[in-house]
């Protein structure tokens, strides 16, 4: 839109985003003059402001589902943009072992990767998958003939052997 304007007058500019647009500055000759989108000036001569509008950055968000007596999770650094790439660790407690990543509450595991890292392409609830520590336990009598033993076998971390 052109207006006329007597030198020395004070001039002001608006510039109005449209629904899916982001105003990011007033810019004459390439330069940017402005990041309002409300800019006013003293007119000294001709110009010629441009407004730019660019698309706001689709932003998702990564969800972690942890039981932190089990283990605690790094990396989850929400909101990411399209394309950026989200890394998760897992460190499990010490009677846990990391089993692997499940795509929301009680679902099926994608990946078993510690850490895990992938691109960003959506919204995405991960739930991280544990399980008690298994210990084996051997039990033998030296020498074989002098006695028999019992309590062998595999245990779950905590558990009591009679």
């Amino acid at each position: 839109m052109e207006r006329t304007f007597n030198i020395g007058d004070q001039c002001t500019v608006r510039a109005v985003s449209e629904d899916g647009y982001v105003f990011t500055g007033w810019y004459e000759d390439g330069v940017q003059v402005s990041t309002s989108n409300i800019y006013s000036f003293i007119v000294e001569g001709d110009r010629t402001l441009v407004a730019h509008f660019d698309e706001p950055a689709i932003q998702y968000t990564i969800t972690v589902t942890n039981d932190s007596l089990k283990g605690t999770v790094n990396g989850n650094n929400s909101p990411y943009e399209s394309g950026d790439i989200c890394t998760l660790t897992v460190v499990p407690e010490s009677d846990y072992d990391f089993v692997g990543w499940a795509v929301g509450e009680g679902g099926m595991i994608i990946t078993r990767d510690n850490p895990y890292t992938f691109t960003v392409t959506d919204n995405r609830t991960l739930t991280t998958v544990y399980r008690k520590k298994i210990y084996t336990i051997t039990t033998v009598s030296s020498p074989n003939i002098g006695g028999t033993v019992t309590g062998g076998g595999s245990y779950e971390s905590g558990t009591s052997i009679n």
